[in-house]
């Protein structure tokens, strides 16, 4: 069975990061698109507690994630998915639709103030890591542009090449959810012990279960727990 494993350098630069893992399998991911519509647009009032400074940079969970990338080289052009949603709702844009499970991966984001990404199972080949990087992995973009991660770079990798470039800020075109995704896994990140990951991982299952049905089995990780299996059997 595949894994994902975090190396220990990652949580020597961040001892304070806990992960959520959540592996789904057997969804229906074009089923209930205009509910999960509506998830996003009530998301977008409870978020507005998290950037309620009128200088978007100032509010403290943006900062916290800058800050954050500025501990490892990487792509400084780069931002994480988190900031990108909470900057729509400070411009008052709409957060776009993608499909539904992506739809709630945003929706608990901008709800519970952590990052959360999610690949498809079936594009990963080998197990999943979280590492530095030695500068010769693969990466595409999801305009199909091929580069490299920089040395020292935390990128998420698995046997083809790297998934994502400076931790979690860019992901490749490989991995990404799509409609057709039948299995897929989940990964909430957050910085530090302040927040309330286990309630936004509960209300991350109850979603997924109620929208797309399927099956869900929930891991955590931090320094002290570096891997865990990948499947809804492990």
């Amino acid at each position: 069975m595949k894994k994902l494993k975090i190396d220990q350098t990652f949580f020597q630069v961040f001892p304070e990061c806990q992960l959520g893992i959540l592996s789904v399998s057997h969804i229906d991911n074009k089923r209930n698109l205009e509910l999960s519509v509506e998830m996003i647009e009530r998301s977008r009032q409870i978020g507005e507690k998290f950037i309620s400074n009128k200088e978007f940079g100032t509010n403290s969970l943006v900062l916290q994630w800058k800050r954050a990338q500025e501990r490892f080289p990487g792509d400084e052009s780069a931002k994480v998915g988190l900031e990108i949603l909470l900057e729509k709702i400070h411009k008052g844009e709409t957060i776009p639709s993608v499909n539904p499970l992506v739809n709630i991966i945003h929706s608990i984001a901008v709800e519970y103030g952590v990052n959360v990404w999610g690949v498809d199972s079936q594009s990963i080949v080998g197990n999943l890591t979280l590492v530095r990087s030695e500068g010769n992995e693969l990466f595409v973009d999801q305009e199909g542009k091929e580069e490299y991660p920089e040395i020292a770079e935390f990128i998420y990798k698995d046997d083809l090449g790297a998934i994502t470039r400076s931790w979690n800020w860019k992901q490749g075109c490989r991995s990404l959810i799509s409609e057709n995704t039948k299995n897929a896994n989940i990964i909430l990140e957050q910085l530090d012990r302040k927040g309330d990951l286990d309630t936004a991982i509960r209300e991350m299952t109850f979603r997924i279960q109620q929208l797309l049905g399927g099956y869900i089995r929930i891991k955590h990780l931090d320094y002290q727990h570096t891997w865990c299996s990948l499947g809804v059997n492990g």
